[in-house]
């Protein structure tokens, strides 16, 4: 019988993201597991594998990223690797030819550790080498919405999908951000489990307001793109000309925003790091999640419906989050979304506001990967 509080692990995590964007505020579920896998005493150590570059944009991105660190010419193309601290190493790539050969390497001289159990944790569904064919103890897939639906994916969308069926074969263990994926996207596998996202955004946190308050300020964080439903914007902004709309986020080039922009109550702040995202959350009197509902939505989890309730915020949405009237005002159509805003503001009141607090901290990312590690425990530790 194995004694579980002397596991210790050693992480190679294949990531969604690059970790000088989470230096600077640009955060993720990614991120926030492996911030807390950190702070874990059985977590021995680390490798952060930053997203893959596929494509020449992706490349040269990465470049322009080596560049202004001042990487020398020489050293361009090759593998970077970076110690943060005793227990975490960043990694980065240009050439993915380079990964499976220079990763195995790494995970013999630096994680294979004999007593230790070596996971291999990947976020990234579009290059799957790696995943499939490096040794490890465990195997596990953290799915963060379904990629095959993505817009900026389409042309990838049959590759993801196949991709996803070669990871429900080879992992031993698969989180979802939401039942969706784990009932459509695997197929409802035994290996499938449930781990919604969370926040870590203090309830206390009351900062001095830093926007220019009308009477009410109906907010919402988070990048402007595709699946925001902008018709449905227009409308409500219209409805509630009394009120303003605050949007909190970096713009794509797909976000509609033309007739939005000729509105006089509808603002766009642009990319705040996350740090500061508290402040704004002050101000909002109704956070807004105004989704399309399509197969991508439906496959997520809005991490800012947890941060919203950090901040004891009536939240209206498209997308039924949580079955709960307390914590989220459900708005299908676009009457019933101009309707909730009103009705919010009516009954939303102290008490609400600690209930909401309260669920946000019970939805905490240290009990989200608490969740994790036990599953880890029971399911595959013999």
């Amino acid at each position: 019988m194995i004694d579980q509080a002397k596991i210790r692990y050693n992480i190679l995590m294949l990531g969604m993201s690059y970790y000088d964007d989470w230096q600077n505020g640009i955060v993720n579920r990614n991120y926030f597991v492996l911030q807390e896998l950190l702070a874990r005493d059985e977590v021995n150590s680390i490798i952060s594998v930053d997203y893959l570059p596929l494509t020449w944009r992706t490349k040269l991105k990465a470049i322009q990223r080596r560049l202004a660190g001042h990487c020398s010419v020489k050293k361009l193309f090759i593998p970077q690797i970076k110690i943060i601290d005793s227990k975490l190493t960043a990694v980065s790539f240009i050439k993915t030819g380079d990964t499976f050969n220079f990763l195995n390497e790494l995970i013999q001289s630096r994680l294979s550790i004999t007593g230790q159990r070596l996971i291999l944790w990947s976020y990234f569904p579009l290059f799957i080498e790696p995943f499939l064919r490096l040794p490890a103890d465990y195997k596990i897939f953290d799915a963060v919405d379904d990629w095959s639906q993505h817009p900026a994916y389409r042309a990838k969308s049959q590759l993801l999908k196949h991709n996803y069926q070669q990871i429900l074969q080879a992992a031993n263990l698969i989180f979802t951000v939401s039942d969706d994926l784990r009932k459509n996207l695997f197929a409802g596998s035994s290996k499938a489990y449930f781990v919604p996202n969370g926040t870590n955004i203090k309830p206390s946190l009351r900062p001095e307001p830093i926007i220019k308050r009308q009477p009410i300020t109906v907010g919402y964080v988070g990048t402007i793109q595709s699946r925001i439903d902008f018709e449905l914007i227009e409308f409500i902004a219209k409805q509630h000309s009394d009120k303003q709309f605050v949007f909190v986020g970096p713009v794509w080039k797909d976000a509609q925003l033309s007739a939005l922009k000729k509105l006089p109550n509808v603002k766009f702040i642009g990319r705040v790091a996350f740090d500061k995202i508290g402040y704004y959350l002050t101000n909002f009197d109704v956070a807004i999640i105004p989704h399309k509902i399509d197969g991508l939505t439906k496959s997520m989890d809005p991490m800012k419906f947890y941060d919203y309730l950090s901040a004891g915020l009536p939240i209206i949405s498209t997308q039924k989050i949580v079955d709960d009237p307390k914590l989220q005002y459900y708005a299908p159509s676009a009457n019933n979304f101009s309707q909730a805003i009103n009705l919010s503001l009516r009954e939303n009141n102290q008490e609400l506001a600690a209930y909401r607090q309260a669920y946000s901290q019970q939805n905490s990312w240290r009990n989200r990967v608490e969740a994790m590690l036990k599953i880890i425990s029971e399911k595959l530790i013999d």
